[in-house]
Parts: C-alpha cells; sequence; structure tokens
C-alpha cells in the first residue's frame, strides 16, 4: 500500500511541476546553422517589434544605446518551453561592459520581454544587488519567472 501511495504522490509531483520546468534546444535555419535574435532584428517586422516593446523604452543615457539597437553581443537563440508554450531565449550585453550591463530576453516573434539588470560598481555586482533594473515588454508571471530564474542562475556560477 506504501508503494502505492508514493507512486501516486511521485505521479502527482511531476504533474504539478513538469508544465512549469523549461526545457531548451538550440535554434537552427534550414542550412543548419545556429540562428541570433539579431538575424531576426534585420527582418523589418521583428525590428519593429524591437523598437516597440524594447528600443523606446529603454533608458535615454547613451550607455543603453546598444539596448535601442540592439547592438550588443549575445549567443544563438535557444527554444524553450513555458508553461507548454515555445519560446526564444537569448542573452544580450552592453559591448565591452557585459559583466555590468545585461539583458535576458524572451520572445514568441509576437512579444518580447526582457530583463535588464544594471550594475554600476564592483561592490554592487560582488554583493548581487544591482542597482537599476529594467523590465521590457509585458512580460507574464511565468514568462518574467523564467528570466529572473536564468539571472539567478548566471550569478550563481
Amino acid at each position: 500500500r506504501q508503494n502505492i501511495n508514493m507512486k501516486y504522490l511521485s505521479a502527482l509531483l511531476l504533474a504539478l511541476f513538469l508544465p512549469n520546468l523549461a526545457v531548451s534546444a538550440p535554434v537552427t535555419n534550414s542550412k543548419g546553422e545556429e540562428v541570433f535574435l539579431f538575424d531576426w532584428h534585420k527582418q523589418p517586422a521583428f525590428k519593429k517589434l524591437w523598437h516597440e516593446q524594447v528600443g523606446k523604452h529603454a533608458p535615454k543615457a547613451p550607455m543603453h544605446n546598444w539596448v535601442r539597437k540592439m547592438a550588443g553581443p549575445m549567443p544563438p537563440l535557444e527554444s524553450v518551453k513555458i508553461g507548454g508554450k515555445t519560446y526564444y531565449y537569448t542573452t544580450m550585453c552592453q559591448p565591452h561592459n557585459c559583466g555590468y550591463n545585461k539583458m535576458y530576453i524572451l520572445t514568441d516573434k509576437q512579444q518580447i520581454a526582457a530583463y535588464h539588470v544594471v550594475y554600476k560598481d564592483d561592490d554592487s555586482l560582488s554583493t548581487n544587488n544591482p542597482d537599476q533594473i529594467y523590465i521590457y515588454g509585458k512580460p507574464t508571471e511565468a514568462e518574467l519567472n523564467f528570466l529572473k530564474a536564468e539571472w539567478r542562475k548566471e550569478q550563481n556560477n
């Protein structure tokens, strides 16, 4: 009887938590090449989406021009599932200042959600206490939790 209860408990826990786990996979084009967010930024519709949901909301200081122009280094896109929905995920950072000024980005090509973390000095970085956090787009709770978790995961490495 105890084995049966444990089986049901295990199945119940999996059913509750599995839909919220993000599983990632690399994104490739028809030639098998990795795809980057800046590749999509070359397309007028996505460029407009970036401007509307991220670029025009970026802080006006010149140090944030890279955000408005999507002009920072980034790894290839990953496909992630959050709550059963497929998104594309990447990070982007300020050139020559990646440790101090970085964004965590999710998109489904219709919406963009980003979590932008800025540290002003070594003290705020070493204590993992960002000086500024910007949220772009209108992320759902699950999307924002994913982006924050990716930031925390990186801080713990």
